[in-house]
């Protein structure tokens, strides 16, 4: 197929979340001219979307994530407060909405088509809520309101506030979305429970061998690094008061297995946040059990015991996002969660200190293959059906907009640099992720719950193989020891080949040379940053942050061989 053809292809975006609004946006971009978005909301966003529009925002929702980390490229999140956070899902909506308004609102159909010759599937991760089957079951039992945290909205919302501050409410789960609603309904006076196994505190980085960069390298392959690691959590809990007797405590192990999520921390300081209320008591924390049924007006646990509740609030995540498939369909397109093949390799955690422990055996979870979360194996030599936005991992906005590059340049038909020969090979490289996935977090379903590739705290390197099989350039300073030294190297040119002599009849072409290459040095850490926000190839703040980097460095050179001139001159 010619790439003009190829353009004139429909094609179908499930989704309106951020995912399917930059996937249409990169394909119009890229000169496709029949782009359709289906959504089930009557406005952008998916789960950002306004509660009256079938959104999923419960009171109180905060992000965790500076704005940068929720925005597009081509789009900045404009807030009018002092901070630069993006706390309020309110703000989310709108810059959502804003985002399709300007982009996207006269170019991309929002209807539904005769056929379609290519789709993108963006239900996003958080799209079917999971409430444990037992309590599903017992709910014509329960006398109480059984409500997963996404549902806590409109009406339910309302309902709640309604029973006033005598209401007793137990909250199911341990991440950010119960700490958020057990912090709502302590608002209003309720006696909040939170039945958990284990709180879910700190989320640390780690990430597969290949290509971890040199102070990963350090934390998780050295037995210095993992004490420096432990170190750091024992002072994040004495700083926060959370003291062996606090229900938030839990023990540091020898090794680096902590449970993934986020509750409360540092950005929800003070006595009302989520902290400072488990420490007061206003919030109680029951843990190490699980929630087994409902009967009466009572929530029983695992361990026999019963809690009151008038409301039972599951904070339980999602399910697959594909669910709402058919299961025959799934397994024809090849995005349906299959049983592994065999245990994880042996020797999986060969070289990784703080790894050589696990809590558990690995989990024999079933999991789809999609290749890079995108491209189902099932439909390799067609390539007409591609998934975005269905990772689970920071920076998730700058992976969707790289991935639908990504998506676009197979969709053209632009050969990829490294991509799998046929779909053997790329199975098998679906399934060693799915062993590592299954390895380092036993017990946790993600796999075939919340996404379809799960790069985790590895995204760096996740963003990395996408722009690498683009042909794109992926060097970069941060987290490297060259960038500090290229500052001491800029100098040595002219340092190497310089003359006391500076007259101006004085001419030499090593001398002149040197002094070149040092300016070549200087121009690319100073001017070249100024010249490339000027031209909109880099954000400005950016270009001004290299460019004072780049002060400072050659501003310390030249302090400390000023300083050391000095003392040469006086003996």
């Amino acid at each position: 197929m010619s790439t003009s053809s190829a353009l004139n292809n429909k094609i179908l975006i499930l989704g309106s979340g951020p995912a399917g609004l930059i996937a249409a946006k990169t394909l119009l971009d890229d000169g496709f001219t029949d782009v359709t978005i289906m959504t089930a909301a009557t406005a952008p966003g998916g789960v950002w979307a306004p509660d009256s529009a079938g959104g999923q925002m419960y009171p109180g929702l905060k992000t965790l994530s500076p704005k940068g980390m929720l925005q597009f490229s081509q789009l900045e999140v404009v807030v009018d407060r002092p901070d630069l956070t993006t706390d309020y899902a309110g703000e989310v909506s709108a810059y959502m909405d804003q985002f399709f308004t300007k982009f996207l609102a006269g170019r991309a159909k929002v209807q539904w088509g005769p056929t379609w010759d290519r789709v993108v599937l963006c239900p996003g991760p958080f799209t079917v809520p999971y409430t444990p089957t037992s309590l599903l079951l017992a709910a014509p039992d329960y006398e109480g309101l059984l409500v997963h945290s996404s549902k806590v909205t409109g009406e339910n919302v309302k309902r709640i506030e309604g029973m006033g501050p005598d209401a007793k409410v137990v909250i199911v789960g341990g991440g950010k979305a119960a700490a958020d609603l057990a912090v709502w309904c302590a608002g209003l006076g309720q006696d909040v429970t939170m039945v958990t196994r284990e709180p879910k505190l700190f989320q640390l980085n780690d990430e597969k061998k290949v290509g971890m960069r040199w102070n990963r390298k350090f934390l998780h392959g050295t037995w210095l690094g993992g004490w420096l690691v432990r170190k750091a959590m024992s002072a994040m809990f004495k700083k926060m008061g959370i003291t062996e007797s606090s229900p938030l405590y839990r023990k540091i192990p020898s090794f680096l297995w902590v449970g993934l999520g986020s509750l409360g921390g540092p950005s929800d300081p003070g006595p009302d946040g989520f902290i400072g209320m488990v420490q007061r008591g206003v919030i109680k924390i029951v843990k190490g059990v699980s929630a087994q049924s409902l009967k009466g007006s009572s929530l029983i646990l695992s361990d026999g015991n019963a809690l009151e509740a008038d409301v039972t609030i599951c904070a339980t995540g999602y399910s697959d996002p594909f669910s709402f498939i058919p299961l025959d369909v799934r397994t024809q397109l090849g995005i349906e969660a299959i049983s592994p093949s065999g245990p994880p390799p042996k020797d999986i955690f060969k070289g990784f200190t703080s790894l050589s422990q696990p809590p558990a055996p690995p989990s024999p979870t079933r999991a789809p293959h999609v290749y890079l979360g995108m491209l189902p194996c099932g439909r390799w030599e067609q390539k007409d059906l591609m998934v975005l936005g269905c990772t689970v991992a920071p920076k998730g906005t700058l992976i969707t907009e790289i991935g639908s590059h990504w998506i676009a340049s197979v969709f053209r038909g632009t050969p990829l640099r490294e991509l799998p020969s046929n779909s053997a090979e790329a199975f098998e490289i679906c399934e060693d992720h799915a062993n590592w996935v299954r390895a380092r977090y036993p017990g946790d379903d993600m796999l075939s719950k919340c996404g379809k590739w799960v790069p985790m705290t590895s995204s760096d390197q996740y963003i990395d193989t996408l722009l690498e099989q683009m042909g794109l350039s992926t060097k970069r300073q941060d987290n490297s020891p060259f960038g500090l030294g290229y500052y001491f190297v800029s100098a040595c040119p002219a340092r190497c080949v310089s003359s006391d002599d500076f007259s101006a009849e004085y001419s030499s072409g090593p001398v002149d040379f040197g002094r070149f290459l040092t300016a070549i040095f200087l121009v690319s850490g100073l001017a070249l940053p100024l010249v490339l926000a000027h031209s909109g190839v880099i954000a400005e703040l950016a270009g001004w942050m290299s460019a004072a980097g780049g002060v400072v460095g050659y501003g310390t050179i030249i302090t400390y061989s000023h300083f050391f001139a000095i003392q040469i001159e006086g003996f």
